[in-house]
């Protein structure tokens, strides 16, 4: 090959390579302006959402800060209304803070209280009760359309069913127009209200709910809109006669009640109500059982003098309890005239748990103060036990009372036999009743130790028991078999020791 021929050669060869790295960077060039392309639209599309975003934000902003300036403008408004009230009823008091609720004064006094705002509330109350007298007034008279109302109420409370149970409701209706407020019980609930459905009755309210089970409310629950429930867990607990066994077995049946949190002898309305209230106080059990969570307690106690309020608050409410009375001294009054005392006295049980020499003391007791009153005495005589109770009725009854007060008239046979079905029973039939002055007679002796055991098992029955009394409490019982019990033996440390004849010595 020539040299002019290898130069065009080479020449041909140089432009060949230059010509495909050209294309190949042209192909690079495109791919990277292809990918740039994409960024640029997904960055654009980014941007355009941000955009959004940012519009939607500065709306939202907007609209939060219009909200904010209301709220705000009703704020002043309701402070400027406040301070209005304050000097109105320059009495009314609130706390600054969560913490000053647990102040005494604001318990006992609670909140938005003033003599004049009271004032105003009852006499818009009873301006609201002449209106209601006026309106009945006027569609009773006579042709007018509500008497018939009215008779029909009657056939409904006669247990007389209307020809249409549509009627049913409408009745009802007609009567809390007149009385606004109807008392039952749950075994006669269903039979009452028949004809009723789900939520017929504005408010039911449902008080000593910690004696009920819960299956007795669902009937009066199912007819409410609203319900309050009120109780106490320290006190008597539901009582029930199906066996436990059963119960264990029947609630194993379904999923939902395996775990027996429904079960009769593990809850009661109040508990369940307990666990659905969103406000509450957690009371720690020192004595070894669950901690129990009470919903919106109310811990203000206006019932006993000491030492019923020291011993109760110390043995069921950890020294929760709030003292609301003006005064904690004892009286002298009557029918009793001595202060509160555990009367030692000992003896031999004759029936179950009854120890025949603390019935005749009790016996004896009434039947001095009889004579010395002339009246049946006021004070209730409780035990834990039936048949204590049994045997202080027939200690007291009719036969028995020639024989022990002399020449002096008896009490009336009819107001007798209504004074002891009243006055004595157990601790469970004085549930939700008070007096100044209770006697609770303990019975048992040292060969009946587990009835002393089942008493003092929890601190519901001694609670109850001390906290029927007002004024004053008796214990009367064998304090070497009690004392040493749970719970009896803080009422032990605050009771003074007295014996049956020293108390019977006050009698005069």
């Amino acid at each position: 090959m020539s040299g002019q021929s290898q130069a065009l050669w080479d020449r041909w060869f140089r432009r060949t390579a230059e010509s495909q790295e050209y294309w190949q960077s042209v192909r690079e060039n495109a791919k990277s302006q292809l990918a740039l392309r994409h960024q640029l639209h997904s960055v654009q599309k980014t941007q355009t959402a941000s955009e959004a975003e940012l519009s939607d934000a500065e709306r939202r902003c907007d609209e939060a800060q219009g909200a904010f300036s209301l709220r705000q403008k009703l704020w002043l408004e309701k402070v400027e209304e406040r301070e209005a009230l304050r000097r109105l009823f320059p009495e009314l008091r609130w706390p600054a803070d969560v913490s000053a609720l647990e102040q005494d004064d604001f318990q006992i006094k609670g909140l938005w209280q003033d003599a004049g705002l009271n004032k105003l509330r009852s006499e818009l109350f009873a301006a609201a009760l002449q209106l209601h007298e006026a309106w009945l007034a006027q569609v009773c008279r006579q042709n007018a359309g509500f008497r018939a109302n009215i008779f029909a109420v009657s056939e409904l409370l006669s247990n007389k069913r209307p020809q249409d149970d549509a009627h049913f409701l409408p009745i009802w209706q007609s009567l809390f127009l007149m009385v606004p407020v109807v008392s039952s019980t749950f075994a006669s609930f269903a039979n009452q209200f028949r004809g009723l459905g789900p939520g017929t009755l504005g408010w039911v309210f449902i008080d000593e709910a910690g004696q009920a089970v819960p299956q007795a409310a669902v009937g009066a629950l199912f007819r409410a809109q609203r319900s309050i429930i009120v109780g106490d867990p320290l006190q008597i607990e539901p009582v029930f006669a199906v066996a436990i066994r059963l119960i264990g077995a029947l609630s194993e049946l379904s999923p939902v009640t395996a775990g027996r949190e429904y079960a009769l002898n593990n809850t009661s309305v109040q508990r369940l109500a307990d666990r659905a209230n969103r406000f509450g106080a957690l009371l720690i059990r020192e004595d070894g059982s669950p901690d129990l969570f009470v919903g919106s307690p109310l811990r203000v106690h206006c019932r006993c003098i000491d030492p019923m309020f020291k011993v109760s608050n110390r043995i069921a409410y950890q020294e929760k309890m709030i003292f609301g009375l003006k005064s904690r001294e004892q009286d002298d009054g009557p029918p009793m005239r001595c202060k509160s005392a555990w009367i030692d006295i000992k003896g031999s049980v004759r029936n179950n748990q009854e120890v025949v020499a603390q019935t005749d003391f009790v016996s004896e007791l009434v039947f001095r103060i009889y004579q010395r009153d002339r009246k049946l005495p006021f004070l209730y005589i409780i035990s834990p036990f039936k048949a204590v109770a049994k045997a202080l009725k027939s200690a007291l009854g009719p036969d028995e009372w020639r024989q022990k007060i002399g020449n002096l008239k008896p009490p009336n046979k009819t107001d007798l036999t209504e004074w002891l079905k009243q006055r004595i029973g157990t601790v469970h039939t004085f549930q939700g009743k008070e007096e100044d002055t209770v006697t609770m007679v303990l019975g048992v002796d040292n060969q009946t130790l587990g009835a002393a055991a089942w008493a003092s098992s929890k601190p519901n029955l001694l609670n109850v028991a001390l906290t029927r009394a007002k004024r004053r409490f008796f214990i009367v019982g064998d304090q070497t078999v009690w004392s040493p019990m749970n719970y009896f033996d803080e009422a032990r440390r605050e009771l003074p020791v007295r014996t049956g004849a020293e108390i019977l010595g006050t009698v005069n």
